[in-house]
């Protein structure tokens, strides 16, 4: 059985995110969907200290190796 390692809150928003805004074609309607996503889940979750949130984001790519596609 898999054991599988839990992502942190709004992982997933945040990268599609960065993602979306480092696409050669840049899709701004699309990247305005994933921002309002990444947004929606921060409220939810209600972080009331971004720059905790953002070392939380940032250290789980680093733990993940999440790859970044950059121009």
């Amino acid at each position: 059985m898999e054991s599988t390692t839990p992502r942190p809150e709004c992982a997933k928003q945040a990268l599609d995110l960065l993602n979306c805004a480092a696409e050669p074609d840049f899709d701004q309607e699309k990247c305005i969907r994933f921002l309002a996503a990444l947004r929606n889940c921060i409220q939810d979750k209600v972080f009331s200290n971004f720059q905790t949130f953002l070392s939380i984001i940032l250290s789980s790519f680093m733990k993940h190796r999440c790859v970044l596609r950059f121009l």
